[in-house]
C-alpha cells in the first residue's frame, strides 16, 4: 500500500467499490436461485405424463362400465 494518503484513500475506495460488488452479485445469485423454478428432467416429465394418460384411460373406462350398468 501506499505511504501518501491520496494512494491510501483510493486503494481504500477500490477495496470497498469491489466488496460492494462481491456482495451485490452474491446477492443477487442466492435470490435468483430461490425464486428460479425446479428444474424437472426429461424422463421424470415422460413418466408423469405417461401416469396422467393411463388414470385418464382408467377413468374413461370406469365411465363406460358405469354407464353399462345404469342401462
Amino acid at each position: 500500500m501506499c505511504l501518501t494518503s491520496t494512494c491510501a484513500k483510493s486503494a481504500i475506495r477500490r477495496a470497498i467499490e469491489y466488496q460492494k460488488r462481491r456482495l451485490e452479485s452474491e446477492y443477487k445469485n442466492s435470490k435468483d436461485s430461490r425464486r428460479r423454478p425446479r428444474q424437472v428432467s426429461a424422463k421424470v416429465r415422460r413418466v408423469e405424463d405417461n401416469s396422467d394418460r393411463r388414470k385418464r384411460a382408467a377413468d374413461a373406462k370406469q365411465q363406460r362400465i358405469q354407464q353399462l350398468h345404469d342401462n
